[in-house]
Order: C-alpha cells, then sequence, then structure tokens
C-alpha cells in the first residue's frame, strides 16, 4: 500500500511542479527588449483596487491591457488620460504601463495554473476512490481466508 501513496504523491507533485507556468519570463523578455509608446486610459475599475484597461496602437494594430493607478488615487485618472505604455517589439501584447524591470518583479515568483485547480481536486478523489477499491479488495481476499 505505501508503494501506491508514494506513486501518487510522486504523479501529484510531478504534475503540479512541471506545470507552473510563469508568465514573468514574457515580461523578463520585456526588460531586456522594449520600446516606449503613448497610451491612454481606456476604461475605469476604481471599485477593483484602482484597475484600469490602457491602450496603445504599434503599426496601425490595437492593443490593451490592465493596470494599476500604482497609489495615485483612482479619482485622479480618467479616460483618455496619456501615459507611457512599455512594450515587446517583437510581440507587442506583451507590454505594462510601468518600467519593464518593476512589471517583471511584480509579475514573478510561484504561480498556480488556473486549471491545477480545477484537476488537482479531480486527481484527488480518483486517487481516494482507488485506494477505497483496493482496500476493500484487500478486505474481501481476507474474509475468504
Amino acid at each position: 500500500m505505501n508503494k501506491i501513496h508514494a506513486t501518487i504523491l510522486f504523479i501529484l507533485l510531478s504534475t503540479f511542479l512541471t506545470s507552473c507556468y510563469n508568465n514573468a519570463l514574457e515580461y523578463k523578455a520585456l526588460a531586456k527588449n522594449y520600446k516606449t509608446t503613448t497610451g491612454h486610459i481606456a476604461a475605469m475599475n476604481c471599485a477593483n483596487h484602482g484597475e484600469f484597461y490602457y491602450a496603445f496602437y504599434v503599426n496601425g494594430k490595437r492593443y490593451s491591457n490592465r493596470g494599476l493607478d500604482h497609489g495615485t488615487g483612482c479619482g485622479s485618472l480618467k479616460e483618455v488620460d496619456e501615459l507611457d505604455v512599455y512594450y515587446n517589439p517583437e510581440n507587442p501584447s506583451i507590454n505594462a504601463d510601468i518600467y519593464p524591470s518593476a512589471a517583471y518583479r511584480q509579475q514573478s515568483g510561484f504561480y498556480i495554473p488556473e486549471w491545477l485547480w480545477v484537476l488537482f481536486p479531480i486527481i484527488i478523489v480518483i486517487s481516494q476512490v482507488f485506494l477505497l477499491a483496493r482496500k476493500n479488495a484487500g478486505n474481501g481476499d481476507k474474509k475468504e481466508s
């Protein structure tokens, strides 16, 4: 039985550790190679910690992202205000409204993918059902003896 527990634990840990995608790698590339352009605030969501959405154009194509007021106070910002946007010239969808090295520090850290929050409980339930079935099968063998 301990061998089964060890196998299940190994599978769970392997899945957990190898599936953690850290989008900070994209911001690390942004910190190394970026261009600056002027964007504008497209929408405000002050109720969500001063969140806002900004938009900007690169080669005629519109890009957008989410930003935070960074302590300036949501009331001081308004739609159509201009701001500096730092973007990766090779992939403008990777962008930030703060200096790229600060964006990298902000984005880095331990990240658990959303799909793992769904998959992990399913794996636990399936493994518990499997273990109960094996335990019951083992008890049936002992009763026959």
